[in-house]
């Protein structure tokens, strides 16, 4: 995602929210039968190693005097994590010591050559350094290492670009520099990268996170090659067999002429754009931009300049392997059902996000008021009209406007546009409540929580438990869900109460406050639970304070340390970039 330090949320296969924080798919499983473990069913790992020992991230070949390094790191899309790094560079040192070895091809498993730094991973000063080393192993190795690209390329991952000698981009390639979004910047990745790209367009790219294809980044000197409608095979072909009749020598004495520029931007620059990087990750304007994207909603930057039509930014994610269009040029859009664009504001599917021209030029369009109340509650538009594509059909759920969503004709229809808003949602569709002043801190949570609970996202989860309880492994793919969004709603309850769940009895009372806010979502839906809620919100109130406030001089104060005291959570962002 972004191009922090040694750390890189994402697969070739659907995830619930592109990059999964605790390093796993939706349900367990790769793409190629084994699970996340890397363990088949059989107790084996997928390539054959003993369940003692992990399966690599980078997988070596060699041929033909080409080694071939290709990263393999589905469960987060090739991010940058601690150990893809490590295993990288000793690959490319080995590759290096080969005297058989006349060239190194960088490629990638799966629809995402690297998603950037690995958000898995907590933010470190070392982070940012390993990813200085690996950039400077790549570009001071003695031997050409070509770059074969095939799919999705974010922040961290366009520093490896441009620190190989020669690159290929190929069909379904796509490339964005998401750090400005996130309150963060290139900084470490700019040095193999600023000089060879056209400054002008690096500017515009830098600054604004938009995406662009493989075409455009060849016009911009990102990529060597564009094959926009193959796999880069074709167009690597004679590179590959040229670098085969170049001699040792002659390639490490050619490559040091053209890599000079680069290395001097490392020995000048290194240090003091690696603590520029660390510095950011640790600000917490970046702090508020990393956990808006794991919660999929937009900052609070955008939320203050954002038009009551709902237009959100679009963070330049990785879309999920089955999104229409994933390749698709940044002001490229699906078609609504009426031949409209469809709704912005999907910040981890591109395909949804940026400008909406028709609309634009038309001016402002009228707004049904189920579609206006929903937008409020951030549900996407189509799960506030009904329109949910299930077994029913297309046209299945369909609201009509003026009389609100029609019914569904199948209880497992409304299973997509459930499972999308429910995506969208984890901690609530709602925006995140702003952290009120000490005194009023528990109530106020207390008080958002339980309006997650009785609102619209929570009858949509609902639903779609339903829905799932008919088809086992349906089932068993929502249930992996809803364990992600039990565990991130405890976290950002833990966060927003400035509470130490080291302290006895901390965590099974926020435990305890999650399940009431649950029984009261089940009981608002058969009756309008309003008239008890206030007497619910100060009892429970009453029970976390005496609980967080401290018991005596020599006690832990929980209730004074706020989320921006703990810079670095489980779920924070990647490491310095």
């Amino acid at each position: 995602m972004t191009d922090g330090p040694t750390t890189g949320p994402t697969t070739d296969r659907p995830q619930t929210d592109g990059l999964r924080t605790d390093g796993s798919t939706t349900d367990g499983l790769r793409t190629d039968g084994s699970t996340t473990d890397g363990l088949t069913a059989g107790g084996s790992t997928a390539d054959g190693l003993t369940a003692d020992a992990p399966t690599p991230l980078v997988r070596t070949a060699f041929a033909r005097g080409i080694t071939t390094l290709t990263l393999d790191s589905p469960h987060n899309r090739n991010a940058l994590s601690s150990r893809l790094v490590a295993e990288l560079r000793e690959a490319l040192a080995a590759a290096g010591r080969d005297d058989r070895v006349r060239a190194v091809l960088l490629t990638h498993t799966g629809t995402t050559f690297c998603a950037g730094a690995d958000l898995g991973e907590p933010p470190s000063a070392s982070g940012a350094s390993g990813l200085v080393a690996l950039l400077r192993s790549i570009v001071e190795l003695p031997k050409p290492v070509v770059a074969r690209v095939t799919g999705h390329v974010r922040a961290g991952g366009l520093g490896l670009l441009g620190a190989c000698d020669i690159s290929a981009a190929g069909r379904g390639a796509s490339f964005a520099f998401t750090e400005a979004r996130l309150g963060l910047a290139p900084a470490v990745i700019s040095m193999p990268l600023l000089p060879r790209l056209d400054r002008r367009a690096a500017a515009r790219y830098y600054l604004t996170g938009e995406r662009f294809d493989a075409a455009e980044a060849a016009r911009i000197g990102l990529v060597t090659l564009a094959d926009p409608e193959g796999d880069a095979d074709e167009a690597l072909a004679p590179v590959l067999d040229g670098l085969r009749r170049g001699s040792p020598q002659g390639l490490a004495e050619s490559k040091r002429l053209v890599t000079a520029d680069v290395l001097r931007a490392f020995d000048r620059d290194g240090e003091a754009l690696a603590a520029l990087s660390a510095r950011l990750f640790a600000s917490e304007e970046a702090r508020e931009g990393m956990t808006s994207f794991l919660e999929r909603r937009d900052p609070a930057w955008v939320r203050q300049t954002a038009s009551d039509a709902g237009a959100a930014a679009d963070t330049g994610a990785i879309p999920d392997a089955g999104a229409p269009d994933a390749g698709a040029a940044p002001d490229a859009g699906p078609r609504g059902p009426r031949g409209t664009r469809a709704p912005a504001g999907r910040p981890d599917d591109p395909p949804y996000g940026g400008a909406r021209p028709q609309a634009a030029q038309a001016g402002p369009q009228p707004r049904h008021p189920q579609t206006a109340a929903g937008g409020r509650r951030g549900l996407p538009r189509r799960a506030r009209l009904g329109r949910f594509h299930g077994r029913g059909g297309r046209r299945a759920g369909r609201g009509v406007a003026g009389r609100g969503p029609a019914p569904l004709p199948d209880p497992r229809g409304p299973f997509h546009g459930r499972r999308r808003a429910c995506r969208r949602g984890t901690l609530g569709g709602a925006a995140r409540p702003s952290r009120p002043a000490r005194g009023g801190r528990v109530p106020a949570v207390v008080e958002a929580l339980v309006t997650l609970y009785t609102g619209p996202l929570f009858r949509a989860a609902l639903q779609l438990w339903v829905a799932a309880s008919y088809e086992e492994q349906l089932g068993a793919r929502v249930a992996a869900l809803e364990a992600k969004i039990g565990r991130e709603t405890h976290r950002m309850a833990v966060e927003l109460l400035g509470a130490d769940e080291s302290v006895p009895g901390v965590r099974e009372a926020v435990q305890g406050l999650l399940d009431m806010g649950r029984g009261l979502g089940l009981a608002n839906l058969l009756t309008d639970d309003g008239h008890r809620r206030e007497r619910v919100v100060a009892q429970w109130s009453r029970i976390l304070e005496g609980i967080l406030t401290p018991k005596g001089p020599d006690d832990h104060v929980a209730n004074n340390h706020s989320a921006d005291d703990h810079p670095a959570d489980d779920h924070s962002a990647p490491a310095a970039s």
